[in-house]
């Protein structure tokens, strides 16, 4: 993964609010993800440029707020 990082959120593909041009994967179906520690977290945002960092801040955001 040279160049990018890949963020798991406890999201489903249908709440993304802005996607902001990102690359998301729905991985509900997936049988392995590696690093995923929670079963309810299915949505992968892949990040590769600070641009990407900035939009997904909001997404992180809409997830702490459904978690709380």
């Amino acid at each position: 993964m040279k160049g990018w990082i890949r963020i798991i959120l406890p999201l489903e593909f249908n709440e993304v609010e802005e996607a902001h041009g990102l690359t998301i994967q729905d991985a509900s179906t997936w049988k392995f993800v590696p690093n995923r520690v929670h079963t309810d977290s299915d949505l992968l945002v892949d990040v590769s440029t600070t641009k990407d960092i900035a939009a997904v801040s909001s997404m992180i955001r809409q997830a702490l707020d459904q978690t709380r």
